[in-house]
């Protein structure tokens, strides 16, 4: 009925003035699916340039999903016509429908639009083969990109493996150095507290080999100065006797003041 009353002529007509308004494309597309279900409607949509439009409409909104759904039924339901299929293939819809499928993976409805248009269309051989063709080179495709993608992950991971290595070694050396001045500084502070710590008297000082301490004076001595050691050494063995000498004659007077007392009192008694 609706095909009687111009409503197929009435359709292509929309379509032909708004080809730049998605949701009227969108719109026309899915009454065309539904007037193709009937075989009489199917090619007279074709002699109108229905296939053409619809065609169209699909190349020029390929981002508006709602198109790309709606284009694919009609096309799904044109192909049911032998006729019909020879020409969808020859307006080149069998590439625009896999490229449209490459474009929307993760749309459910595209998908499934897409894989019952390309049913359709594969009941002719020509266009079966066509298919095919299409179809294995788009394997080879995705197979040479997902090795591609694997060699760059590949090369990634030894880059990364190669720059973690490279850090470590850093790392390590510069550990090494913090360790290596760690050392030079407590060093230089153990000379320090060495050099203000006070040399007893007569001994030789460890930072100053050439200086020695007597009775709290430096007494510089230079290069050979052997005689000087010498003299030293005898002034402090002499002192030491001197003071062993007297220690033991005051000893030796205490004992005789200790014996005449006793006589004395001896002789009182």
């Amino acid at each position: 009925k609706i095909a009687e009353l111009g409503g197929i002529r009435a359709i292509v007509d929309a379509m032909s003035r708004h080809q730049e308004h998605s949701r009227i494309q969108e719109h026309a597309c899915f009454a065309i699916s539904i007037l193709a279900s009937y075989p009489d409607n199917q090619a007279k949509i074709a002699e109108l340039g229905g296939i053409r439009l619809v065609i169209k409409a699909v190349r020029m909104h390929e981002k508006h999903e709602g198109v790309q759904e709606a284009g694919f039924r009609a096309l799904e339901a044109l192909a049911a016509n032998p006729e019909n299929q020879i020409k969808i293939a020859e307006l080149g819809g069998i590439r625009l429908v896999m490229q449209a499928m490459n474009r929307h993976e993760a749309n459910e409805g595209i998908q499934e639009a897409g894989c019952r248009a390309l049913e359709s269309l594969a009941n002719n051989a020509k266009n079966l083969f066509k298919i095919e063709k299409k179809t294995s080179k788009k394997k080879k495709n995705r197979k040479e990109s997902i090795i591609k993608k694997k060699r760059e992950d590949k090369n990634a991971s030894a880059r990364k493996m190669k720059n973690g290595n490279k850090k470590k070694e850093e790392n390590a050396e510069a550990s090494k150095t913090e360790t290596r001045e760690g050392c030079n500084k407590g060093g230089m502070q153990e000379a320090i507290s060495t050099s203000r710590t006070k040399v007893p008297p007569g001994q030789v000082s460890a930072l100053h080999p050439r200086k020695t301490r007597r009775n709290g004076r430096n007494v510089h001595r230079g290069p050979g100065s052997l005689g000087s050691d010498i003299q030293a050494m005898a002034l402090g063995i002499s002192s030491s006797s001197s003071s062993s000498s007297s220690s033991s004659s005051s000893s030796s007077a205490k004992q005789r003041l200790c014996h005449e007392s006793e006589a004395g009192w001896n002789t009182v008694d």
